[in-house]
This record gives structure tokens, sequence and C-alpha cells, in this order.
């Protein structure tokens, strides 16, 4: 008497690309119509948000910097003319 075996095989699981896996995530991402929604769930916290630091220029900045280095003739020379 031959004795049949069962089936054992198991289906391959789908194979999913990493471009599939992007253009699904971007899919769910919401679009501009949902913005308002999204505005309307988060809390507002009250406070004045501008800037309160004043603004500097290069120019400015670099002077502010040089300041700290002494001038040239800050310090003597070892007897030789500095001309």
């Amino acid at each position: 008497m031959s004795v049949s075996r069962p089936n054992l095989a198991m289906p391959k699981a789908k194979r999913v690309s990493s471009t599939e896996e992007l253009i699904a995530a971007k899919k769910k991402i919401p679009g501009p119509s949902h913005y308002k929604d999204l505005d309307k769930q988060k809390p507002k916290i009250l406070g004045f948000y501008g800037n309160s630091e004043d603004r500097c220029s290069i120019i400015a900045s670099t002077m502010f910097e040089k300041k700290k280095l002494p001038a040239p003739n800050a310090y003597e020379s070892r007897g030789k003319s500095m001309h």
C-alpha cells in the first residue's frame, strides 16, 4: 500500500520593494486639504514669538571679534624698530 504524503508547501510571501514601501507611506500622509483640521487639534500657546535679539551684520561681528586682539603697538619690540 502506498502512503500519500500531505502537501507541505508553504505559499511564498509577497516581496515588497523599498520603492513600494515609500509609495505606500507617501499615500498615508495627509494632503493640504487636511491641514486646517490638524491646526484645530493643536493647542495654541499664548505669548510673543517675535525675534527679540538685535540683528548683527558681518562687519559689526568682525569689528567685535577684532577688538579682542591687541593693537600692533601694544608690545614693545626687542630694540628693533617697528618701521
